[in-house]
């Protein structure tokens, strides 16, 4: 609204918010899905895959990922025939 009590006019004008929004649900895709699934093969919960889609919280994730123990590195929970 213009202050006046008019509406404004629809000019094919997305808007500031409405574009960042956009932009966040497409990284949020981008990078949380993919997360999701690492984090679930990495035998962590998947909702902590989450992190990958948050700025700075995402080297937290990358990091805490590259120094954990992994299931495929204990051989009670590898599966027989892979080494």
């Amino acid at each position: 609204m213009n202050g006046l009590g008019e509406a404004a006019p629809i000019d094919g004008n997305l808007g500031g918010w409405t574009a960042f929004a956009i932009v966040q649900c497409v990284l949020l895709l981008l990078y949380g899905l993919p997360g999701f699934r690492i984090m679930q093969r990495s035998g962590n919960p998947g909702w902590l895959g989450l992190m990958f889609a948050v700025p700075f919280l995402n080297l937290v994730a990358f990091w805490g990922l590259a120094f954990a123990r992994w299931p495929v590195e204990n051989p009670a929970t590898a599966s027989k025939g892979h080494k």
